[in-house]
């Protein structure tokens, strides 16, 4: 796990050096599509190649907060299974799309795609995540830390397994439908309903998993009694 966190810093290390390199081709804020935000945040022109940088930085620092139980668990292993890859491509996420960010920044500076067609092109990546996601997700063996897990998947491997099935699939699910409307909806909004959309069955799987845990220890009491 410790090695992801080296990738993470590399790649944004990467990606801050491709936008200082696009700024001494002649890319500046206008160009890059960031003009409007640096004025929104009062933010000075010249600073935009570590704009997304920043941005990953600070989703990998959430990430990791977020899971910082089982990061804290997988730490020192070196092989964790399917379910704490998944923690390690969550933290990944973050950096990488920051340099996907840069790099279409270059593309459409040298007339390579347009705006439309780097957008597009993030959605259709985004969704390929999502899909690699939710099969993991729905196919991991438990290991200490990784997966989805909830007070009520802990103590539980029966709970545990049934909530990341249905999690999985419903990231599944819901990233292709979200295909589907990227025919007639636009690519930047679709992005932004995605992620709307995955964050959302995560409260319905933890919603799930209660009940699931409500179910099983209302049987034991029946049991008992």
């Amino acid at each position: 796990m410790r090695r992801i966190f080296h990738i993470a810093l590399g790649i944004l290390v990467f990606a801050t050096a491709l936008g200082f390199a696009l700024q001494f081709a002649g890319v500046g804020p206008e160009e890059s599509g960031m003009a409007r935000d640096m004025r929104r945040f009062g933010l000075p022109p010249s600073i935009w190649p570590v704009y997304f940088p920043v941005c990953g930085g600070v989703l990998l620092a959430m990430i990791a907060f977020a899971k910082r139980r089982a990061v804290a668990v997988l730490w020192r292993e070196t092989d964790v299974g399917k379910a704490g890859a998944i923690t390690a491509a969550s933290l990944l996420f973050g950096p990488v799309l920051a340099l996907m960010m840069q790099a279409i920044v270059g593309l459409r500076f040298f007339d390579i795609i347009d705006a439309s067609a780097g957008i597009t092109g993030l959605a259709l990546l985004q969704s390929a995540l999502f899909l690699i996601f939710g099969n993991y997700i729905a196919t991991a063996r438990r290991v200490i830390g990784g997966g989805f897990t909830t007070p009520w998947t802990r103590n539980s491997e029966h709970i545990w397994r049934k909530t990341q099935r249905f999690l999985g699939r419903g990231i599944m699910v819901v990233t292709l439908f979200s295909l589907i409307t990227l025919y007639f909806a636009p690519a930047k909004a679709v992005i932004f309903a995605q992620i709307i959309a995955v964050l959302a069955m995560k409260a319905i799987a933890a919603a799930y998993s209660y009940i699931l845990w409500r179910r099983e220890n209302a049987g034991r009491a029946y049991d008992v009694n």
